[in-house]
């Protein structure tokens, strides 16, 4: 070989062992970041203590009816990871004196109970910009009302404890858009997760009426079918504005989605015993928000249109609700820093009914205001103590539910709540059917 040759050759070889060395250097430095940010979530990791005691009480004598507790450990592993990269892993432990809870691990959120253990939220987000992608079990926010959210019906619902409801995160595929005066979130549930609603010996369990079977027949559970393959995806597109009128913010939303709560189909297995299997009816949902101030007064409101896939499982209606919140801050009172007031109006309108001749029935835990009046006062005395009183009033029936607490910041890892709930009407009302079981309630909240 040439010496010109020899040069060249070795130019080339120093060269590539130069890059080669430098992106070895860049993947152990990577790594490095890596095993550096992993270690600080770990260190960071918040955990959540939460412990409920309730004490029910018959509402016609005052007698006490009955105890329950439970309690929940919270793990919280939440923060970003490398160069626009953030992770979320949230596993949660339940307890509870009552059959709410399922002895076993599940991260589908499919079982009837509560699970011992399971991992609630679990994503990795990547960032470009202002777009945003994540992949995981997730949690959605969807509405611009404060109280009742009629478009915000993405995740399933823990409703083991009528009427409070709190989010089971989903698996999902999201990509967001968010801009100072634009937004946009287009989200995919490849799986279905129903709402988790009282089981057979579950003190809010609902009567069932309008059965028509005849006096002692004996309802068992039976199957729940699922949505399977292309019929078990749901997905929806929101977007949100702030500049396309002046002073206000305005949010459209389209969902593709399967009810959470089922429909019943009564199935005789053998003389005086009738299965109950459930079913989960397909829609379509449009919906729209808006939100705006005027004179220190915020007025809000949303609607959605429910159109149901087959007239004989659902009606289409159109959920609507509109309120204003206010808040007065210069009070001029030692003890009294801030009140917030919201105050909504909630009503259903029937599109189309549902075929007269249907065989199902349907759930009594969906579609709760049809005619309602929501409100709420908070008072805060300061920064470690605040009053939150709540109602809705259903105008058709006279019925309703009341919820007042007090929560106190005992220092910077002890948060106490003390509160009361209490639920009125005719028996066979939404809410009247609950009458009976009025409840005092505390909540301590651990943070480490």
């Amino acid at each position: 070989m040439r010496a010109g040759g020899r040069i060249a050759v070795s130019l080339a070889l120093a060269a590539y062992l130069a890059v080669a060395g430098g992106k070895a250097r860049a993947e152990s430095e990577m790594i490095d970041r890596l095993g550096d940010d992993l270690a600080y979530l770990a260190e960071g990791v918040d955990l959540v203590l939460d412990m409920t005691g309730l004490a029910y009480f018959h509402d016609l004598n005052g007698d006490l009816d009955g105890l329950e507790g439970g309690a929940s450990l919270r793990a919280e592993f939440i923060g970003p990871l490398l160069d626009n990269w953030e992770i979320a892993f949230v596993p949660e432990l339940h307890v509870h004196s009552e059959d709410y809870i399922d002895y076993d691990f599940r991260i589908d959120g499919r079982g009837l109970d509560r699970p011992f253990l399971n991992v609630g939220e679990f994503w990795l987000r990547r960032y470009e910009g202002p777009v945003s992608f994540t992949v995981g079990k997730q949690i959605f926010s969807w509405g611009q009302a404060d109280l009742y959210n009629p478009t915000d019906d993405l995740n399933a619902s823990d409703r083991l404890d009528p009427p409070e409801a709190f989010k089971l995160a989903d698996p999902a595929v999201a990509v967001k858009v968010a801009t100072t005066d634009f937004g946009a979130e287009a989200v995919l549930l490849p799986w279905f997760v129903p709402d988790r609603l009282p089981g057979e010996d579950n003190r809010f369990t609902r009567p069932l009426d309008g059965n028509g079977a005849p006096p002692g027949t004996q309802f068992v559970a039976g199957e729940r079918n699922f949505p399977k393959g292309a019929s078990a995806l749901q997905y929806g597109l929101r977007v949100s504005s702030s500049t396309l009128a002046d002073g206000w913010d305005l949010s459209a939303s389209a969902f593709r989605g399967v009810s959470k709560t089922p429909i019943v189909l009564p199935t005789p297995v053998a003389p005086g015993v009738v299965a109950l299997d459930s079913f989960f009816a397909r829609y379509v949902e449009l919906g729209a928000g808006f939100s705006t101030i005027f004179e220190e007064i915020e007025f809000h409101g949303e609607a959605a249109w429910h159109i149901s896939d087959k007239s004989d499982e659902d009606d289409d209606y159109v959920s609507m609700v509109a309120g204003l919140r206010k808040s007065w801050s210069d009070l001029g009172m030692d003890d009294l820093e801030e009140i917030q007031l919201t105050v909504e109006y909630a009503r259903e309108d029937v599109t189309r009914s549902i075929d007269s001749g249907t065989p199902f029935l349907q759930s009594s835990f969906d579609r709760t205001f049809v005619n309602s009046i929501l409100g709420q006062i908070d008072l805060k005395f300061d920064d470690d103590t605040k009053f939150v009183g709540s109602g809705a009033l259903n105008l058709d029936d006279l019925d309703g539910a009341m919820d007042a607490y007090l929560d106190h910041k005992i220092n910077d890892t002890l948060m106490l709540r003390v509160g009361a709930q209490f639920f009125f009407g005719p028996s066979d009302s939404f809410f009247g059917v609950w009458r009976n079981n009025d409840r005092l309630y505390f909540n301590l909240k651990v943070f480490q």
